[in-house]
């Protein structure tokens, strides 16, 4: 089975880097990728990718709060935060097409 796009078979994927045009007008040639090309990840980025980025104890508490009627939530900033984010969604958009601009 081939690739619609690049009718290429499974086994046969190349990568290329975009053609690039140096400072002279001149295009920089493209290099292709080998099977022997490798990425190494530090451990200091593996530690990052397996942590989440926000603080769970803390999410766990407010669900917690929410669940027993304990935190506070106010109507008004909450309508005022989905008015904010409506208008900025809408904004995005070109008005006569509905495509995102």
């Amino acid at each position: 089975m081939t690739d619609p796009i690049s009718k290429a078979g499974p086994l046969a994927a190349t990568y290329a880097t975009p053609v690039k045009t140096r400072s002279d007008g001149v295009k920089a040639p493209v290099v292709k990728a080998t099977a022997e090309d490798t990425l190494e990840i530090s451990s200091t980025s593996q530690q990052l990718q397996m942590e989440p980025g926000f603080d769970t104890a803390k999410v766990e508490s407010i669900k917690k709060a929410i669940s027993e009627g304990n935190y506070p939530l106010d109507p008004k900033k909450m309508a005022q935060s989905f008015a904010a984010l409506e208008k900025m969604i809408n904004s995005s958009f070109a008005p006569e097409s509905g495509i995102a601009q």
